[in-house]
């Protein structure tokens, strides 16, 4: 059934099981799932959830307060020892509700920010009663999450030129790919662009690194993790630099700059609107 979730939405379910077991609850409820996803956003101030939270000025402990409040004040049986804590019939729901969100959006896996949507989206009795005095909206949570662009650093940024901006196909395709890499568990990293550049054929990035000896994507991909893993810094933004008054470009990379001054001289960057 869990499939489909990533890491972190499955910590928040297990999470949730050991509040309701705590709190003696006989089953798992939305009130526990949404507690546990308050907590993540605490320790993942950079997670999806985390941005929509604070995009909706909600006092965290003041909200996960009010959720414990609601628990008590409306449990009506205890739950018996052992065995594993089932989900109540709205916990369920959410459930369900979490991946018809997360498909309609476009995405191939169920995170927290799926979940937290599902639980807005069904909420009633005692918790709709809990959210209703904060700006948690379900309408105004799925709009966030339709804009959302994580290589944008938030909300949906335009690249190129012209009225509003614009970007070509080619450059949505790799923010998809990078996306499903960090699978929104984390910001997109410039591993991640680069990987989704090897992926994609007949684009410019293509054509420039047909004749270099550059490592396949695969052995890209599994490079990239190492680093995610090892934790390190992603400063490779500070390895181009564009002076906004004088428009000069300065690499401090000597490879990358012979790269991009063959490209230059080959007129490679001429035909902007041709990528694909």
């Amino acid at each position: 059934m869990f499939e489909r979730f990533t890491e972190n939405a499955r910590a928040v379910l297990v999470r949730a099981g050991t509040l309701a077991r705590d709190e003696k609850s006989p089953a798992i409820r939305r009130h526990h799932m949404l507690i546990g996803l308050l907590e993540d956003a605490e320790r993942r101030s950079d997670g999806v959830p985390a941005l929509i939270l604070a995009d909706a000025d909600t006092d965290l402990a003041g909200l996960r307060e009010r959720l414990f409040e609601s628990l008590r004040g409306s449990e009506t049986a205890t739950a018996t020892a052992g065995g594993k804590q089932p989900f109540s019939s709205g916990a369920k729901k959410a459930l369900e509700l979490a991946l018809r969100e997360a498909l309609s959006l476009g995405h191939n896996y169920i995170g927290c920010e799926h979940l937290l949507l599902s639980i807005l989206r069904s909420a009633d009795g005692p918790l709709e009663a809990t959210l209703g005095g904060s700006n948690l909206k379900y309408g105004t949570t799925r709009e966030y999450l339709r804009n959302y662009r994580p290589a944008g650093g938030g909300r949906r940024r335009r690249f190129g030129r012209g009225p509003g901006g614009r970007h070509t196909r080619a450059v949505e395709d790799v923010l998809e790919r990078a996306q499903r890499r960090a699978l929104s568990e984390r910001a997109v990293n410039t591993g991640d662009l680069l990987v989704a550049l090897a992926e994609g054929e007949g684009t410019h990035f293509a054509t420039l690194t047909a004749g270099a000896s550059l490592p396949d994507a695969s052995t890209l991909g599994a490079e990239a993790n190492k680093l995610v893993e090892a934790k390190a810094p992603d400063g490779a933004l500070d390895a181009v630099r564009l002076d906004p008054k004088s428009g000069a470009v300065t690499i401090k990379d000597p490879a990358l700059a012979a790269a991009f001054m063959k490209a230059f001289e080959s007129g490679a960057f001429k035909a902007d609107d041709a990528d694909h």
